[in-house]
């Protein structure tokens, strides 16, 4: 039947209860009230346990193979509706209950838990009689029942009329859900469990000479085949309103009658089973431990970061309900102060904790929590313990520096003043998205500051070892130098959390040298003992000035070197170049008899700045005679419409290191730029000056201030240095 929605339940007294178990509980009771504790009526802290827990594997005894039928082992589960009214009708076939019983079991659920299958969050308030140990020892014992598959009260989770559990809202404290020697006091786990069994829950309900519950139910009461449904009702739940069922007959019968191809359902308990329970759900332990010897064991394994979220992992379980499910809590210990969370299961599988200690269930846990203020966090875990025991255990502590990590790998000098900058960046409060990194350069011309340089390119090596990291933590980007000469480039990480520390991924110092001179040799045309030289060239630093061009032409007698300008109208290089100002040249030098050398020179204005523009081989002809002579190499490109590009700066992927740390930027010199001459000028020259049209020159021993003396001009920008490898990080 569907839009069931929650309805009042009837105040009830204690259920029947046999009086020779009646009995035996209050005796039992009476002896194990003193050390009985459940994990819901202890507060813990961040201090140290009393007790440490003792090494799991090194106390370990082996517990015996049980069966369900020894241990009383249950399968809690979500059942309402027409679910539930099957597994009733299941069971009541195969307990030999009638139509008219099963009728009963169906008004009884509508009146009490709507066809939910409820936890109780242990909160209830109600005015009502408690066996021993007591009220605050029943309701903690219900709220264990939090921590299984249940069905919600409405809008809550976990009713709270006293401390009833299930379907038919039965108490552990009437003994309701004991089996043998796992009762509410020795087992609660067992009992809860049990409890939230849609099968025992029937079994329980129905009673009579095949139900392995100690409680008295249905077929227990005389005649209640000749009594009005609510009545026999009333005489299992013992409400104080009897008349509340009868509104549910109709339903009821109605439910029962749509579902009677149900199939029968076999029960895993005998009446009178459960003798040794305890040693089924109990594991052995040191003796000379004494009570500390029953405390939960287990272990932190590992945390990982996502974003604003931690999620923690590893095992635990209580010696003394190893067929229940430890609690786990987590303690935070960061800037913003000390946060806990609770409400953590070790109830995931881990078959290797069962192989080490011989025992069956599961385990594992994995539990989220989220921390506040980047900086560093201590984040601890505890076992809350169950039944005996002195302490809820530490299972385990990590430290974890919350803050933006990375490196600056490569810092390199590119041409007109510019800086490659590339680096990586993880942020853990940016769930995997892009980081934001600042670049600040330091130079002869002061500081500057580029920002908006975000991550996105890929990076697979820091995916593999930074655990908060997405494929794509790298960055690359290029800056504006400040001043030629060295430059300082440091890199910094901006935290995601505003008003945060932003993090230092390094620094690194490069040179900054101004760009080269660029030119051509057009061609070299002999006539006779003259050679004229055709060509431009320019100075990128001040592109709309004329520039020098040292001719050098060497036989094999001497070296003679001459001076021009690049002052001839060349509009042609001006467009492709988007250039100003005249650069072109047209040269006549002298040739000695024999081959000739002609290397033609571009001057820069800064000092050192000198190009090698190209080298031509040529022979000087006894009669006059126009000889042209192509190119044969040139050391830069003629002019085409595409200006040239920067080259690319590459980084080394690093490896991922087996240390374990916080990845470190290291901060290697940059690459020396080499001065030295691409072709070298002779030690002994002579310059001449001469005119580029007549050739006519006079000869005047060469002097550094009038010649480069051969040096080449900056080789290009410096290989960009690997920075630091991101290590492994273990948590």
């Amino acid at each position: 039947m569907s839009n069931i929605g929650p309805v009042a339940r009837a105040p009830r007294r204690l259920a029947l209860v046999a009086p020779r178990l009646r009995r035996a509980l209050t005796r039992s009771a009476a002896a194990l009230a003193v050390t009985a504790t459940v994990s819901a009526s202890v507060a813990i802290g961040l201090s140290a346990p009393a007790a440490a827990a003792p090494d799991a594997l090194a106390r370990a005894a082996a517990a015996p193979s049980c069966t369900v039928q020894q241990s009383g082992a249950a399968e809690p589960r979500k059942s309402s509706g027409r679910d539930a009214v099957r597994t009733t009708i299941g069971v009541a076939k195969t307990m030999g209950v009638p139509r008219h019983g099963q009728i009963v079991a169906v008004m009884v659920m509508f009146q009490e838990s709507s066809i939910r299958n409820l936890a109780n969050d242990g909160t209830s308030t109600q005015n009502t009689s408690w066996s021993a140990p007591g009220r605050d020892y029943w309701l903690a014992v219900t709220k264990l029942s939090l921590k299984y598959p249940h069905d919600l009260f409405g809008l809550r989770d976990g009713a709270k009329d006293t401390d009833s559990i299930g379907l038919y809202q039965q108490r552990p404290s009437s003994g309701w859900g004991n089996y043998g020697q796992s009762t509410g006091i020795t087992d609660p786990e067992g009992v809860v469990q049990r409890l939230l069994d849609p099968r025992w829950e029937a079994m329980a309900f129905f009673g009579g000479d095949r139900s392995a519950a100690p409680t008295s139910g249905l077929l227990d009461v005389r005649g209640w085949q000749d009594m009005a449904p609510t009545y026999a009702a009333n005489a299992v739940q013992r409400s104080n309103y009897p008349e509340y069922y009868a509104k549910w007959e109709a339903q009821a019968t109605a439910y029962v009658d749509q579902n009677q191809d149900a199939p029968a359902i076999d029960l895993p308990w005998t009446p009178g089973g459960g003798a040794n329970a305890l040693g089924c759900t109990s594991v052995p332990s040191d003796p000379g431990l004494g009570e500390a010897g029953r405390n939960p064991s287990g272990s932190l394994d590992g945390i990982r970061v996502d974003g604003g979220r931690l999620t923690l992992s590893g095992w635990a379980f209580d010696p003394d309900a190893a067929n229940g499910t430890v609690e786990i809590h987590v303690y935070d210990a960061g800037p913003d102060g000390t946060r806990g969370t609770s409400g953590g299961l070790a109830n995931r599988e881990r078959l290797d904790v069962n192989r080490a200690f011989n025992i069956g269930g599961r385990f594992g846990f994995q539990m989220d929590t989220t921390w506040t203020g980047a900086g560093r966090h201590t984040v601890c875990a505890y076992a809350i313990n169950i039944g005996r025991g002195t302490t809820n255990p530490l299972l385990g502590c990590r430290t974890l520096d919350l803050v933006p990590v990375g490196a600056l790998d490569g810092v390199a000098a590119t041409a007109g003043g510019r800086i490659d900058v590339s680096g990586w960046a993880a942020d853990p409060a940016a769930n995997g998205g892009r980081t934001e990194v600042h670049v600040y350069v330091t130079g002869p011309a002061g500081t500057r500051g580029t920002s908006g340089v975000f991550t996105g390119h890929a990076r697979p090596d820091v995916r593999a070892v930074v655990p908060f990291a997405n494929a794509d933590q790298g960055f690359a980007t290029t800056v504006s130098a400040a001043g030629l000469g060295d430059n300082t480039v440091c890199a910094f990480a901006i935290n995601a959390r505003s008003g945060s520390v932003n993090p230092l991924l390094g620094c690194r110092t490069v040179t900054v040298r101004p760009d080269a001179p660029v030119g051509v040799v057009d061609g070299v045309r002999v006539s006779g003992s003259t050679a004229q030289v055709d060509g431009w060239a320019y100075d990128p630093n001040a592109s709309g000035s004329v520039i020098p061009v040292h001719i050098y032409v060497q036989s094999a007698t001497r070296t003679v070197g001459y001076g021009f300008l690049a002052d001839r109208s060349r509009p042609d290089v001006n467009r492709a170049l988007a250039i100003s100002g005249n650069h072109g040249i047209t040269a006549q030098v002298q040739l000695d008899p024999g081959d000739n050398t002609v290397c033609a020179f571009a001057i820069g204005f800064a000092p050192d700045n000198n190009t090698l523009v190209a080298c031509r081989t040529v022979r000087s002809a006894a009669q006059a005679r126009l000889l042209m002579v192509e190119p044969e190499q040139d050391a830069a490109a003629e002019p085409t419409p595409d200006a040239p590009q920067p080259s690319t700066v590459t980084t080394t992927s690093p490896t991922p290191a087996a240390a374990t740390g916080t990845p470190a930027p290291t901060t290697p010199s940059p690459a020396p730029v080499s001065n030295t001459p691409v072709t070298s000028s002779p030690s002994t020259s002579t310059l001449t000056t001469g005119t580029s049209t007549t050739g006519t020159s006079t000869t005047k021993a060469a002097s550094s201030a009038a010649t480069t003396t051969g040096s080449a001009p900056v080789s290009g920008p410096a290989a960009a240095t690997t920075g630091s490898t991101p290590t492994t990080r273990t948590w």
